[in-house]
């Protein structure tokens, strides 16, 4: 069995002057995630991607704390391993929120982006060796 496992984390913090109100906002924004790539007898692949998504600084409905889970599921196969047939769902749990916060002197935006939400996907992959 071939296993690789990564891990990552963006903490953030940003403070944004307000020169017009004269007062200075804090943003805080943090993500945790964790990948595993194993490859078990027979060409097996799974593939497991979680990540921990925080916002906090900003309007109610921009702020969040969700976690985001992929999933894979696949098979190596034909001669060298040269192809893979795998199918993948992403956001599990569906909720993954698209949210940003841009600002300058004069003021502050925080934005919100409709996603696809819940979507399974099949793929095939060829590597030419």
């Amino acid at each position: 069995m071939n296993q690789d496992v990564s891990s990552r984390q963006a903490p953030r913090i940003s403070s944004a002057p307000q020169c017009l109100r004269k007062t200075e906002r804090s943003h805080y924004s943090h993500t945790l995630g964790l990948k595993l790539n194993s490859v078990a007898r027979y060409g097996i692949v799974v593939r497991e991607e979680v990540s921990h998504s925080l916002q906090s600084g900003v309007a109610t409905p921009y702020g969040q704390n969700v976690v985001l889970w992929n999933t894979t599921l696949g098979k190596k196969f034909l001669k060298g391993d040269t192809g893979e047939l795998r199918v993948t769902a992403t956001d599990v749990l569906q909720q993954y929120r698209s949210v940003g916060r841009s600002s300058t002197e004069s003021y502050i935006q925080d934005s919100r982006d409709r996603t696809l939400g819940r979507f399974v996907q099949a793929v095939f992959t060829y590597s030419f060796k």
